[in-house]
């Protein structure tokens, strides 16, 4: 299975911006992805299909499954954050940043930017 990141707040003229629009729309009529607006529409005002829904939807979350790719992406966003951290505090000690400075900025301790920093070599 292959994680992939996107950012929400991406809004370009192109088929991932627009997707993040729709994706971040409460009113399905404002969507600009036409098969998408049409779906959400079905499951938004037909009682049947959001009853469907509601009921998949308990079901999914109360299952073993849906629990362990809960914690799979809990435990991938964590790893990510972690790379992340690593290389920024990397990038900011080969700029010259003091260990006080990146912990400021990364919003951790300096003991946690000397764990980070001692993850990789520099």
């Amino acid at each position: 299975m292959n994680l992939y990141y996107v950012n929400g707040q991406y809004r370009n003229q192109d088929e991932l911006g627009y997707l993040m629009h729709d994706f971040s729309c409460s009113d399905y009529q404002k969507m600009v992805i036409e098969e998408l607006r049409e779906s959400v529409r079905k499951i938004k005002t037909r009682e049947k299909e959001k009853q469907e829904m509601c009921e998949l939807l308990e079901e999914f979350a109360k299952s073993e499954r849906a629990q362990g790719r809960l914690e799979g992406i809990l435990e991938g966003k964590c790893e990510g954050q972690r790379e992340e951290k690593i290389s920024l505090a990397v990038n900011m000690t080969k700029m010259g940043f003091s260990l006080e400075t990146i912990s400021q900025i990364l919003n951790c301790s300096i003991d946690s930017v000397k764990e980070l920093l001692s993850s990789i070599k520099v």
